[in-house]
């Protein structure tokens, strides 16, 4: 597997935000976490932004603005290839899943999948499931 090249992670880990793995949501301070969020400097006459377009779109913290432009710049390619940017973006993918399927407690990295957004997975999924059905199915 190609060694993926690594910077520094950022001083306060969001981490800090809570008071660890299953803490309650009671437990989750928003002051800690807010700088780590660019777009949620933005102000429009003086005051803060809200954001409401959830659908449309999620506001992400810098390590995730800094890990998608190092993707772009070290190693941006097709899956499953046989040269080095490709195995750097499979290994890249694999340290994902596992990070993920971790956080969310998954039975195995194979259970987590990752889409271009909800709306799409959620299309696919129901695509899937559209094609298994027959008449008189109950969802």
């Amino acid at each position: 597997m190609a060694e993926v090249s690594r910077e520094p992670a950022p001083a306060a880990p969001l981490s800090a935000a809570v008071s660890g793995r299953g803490a309650p949501v009671s437990a989750f301070d928003p002051d800690l976490i807010r700088p780590e969020f660019p777009a949620l400097r933005r102000e429009a006459q003086g005051r803060p932004v809200a954001f409401l377009d959830g659908p449309g779109g999620t506001q992400v913290p810098q390590r995730t603005i800094d890990a998608v432009s190092r993707y772009y710049r070290e190693s941006n390619a097709n899956d499953g290839g046989a040269f080095g940017t490709s195995e750097q973006s499979d290994a890249m993918a694999t340290e994902a899943h596992v990070a993920v399927a971790d956080l969310l407690g998954a039975a195995s990295p194979s259970e987590i999948k990752f889409g271009q957004n909800m709306t799409s997975l959620t299309f696919h999924a129901s695509r899937s499931i559209g094609a298994t059905l027959q008449p008189g199915d109950e969802i």
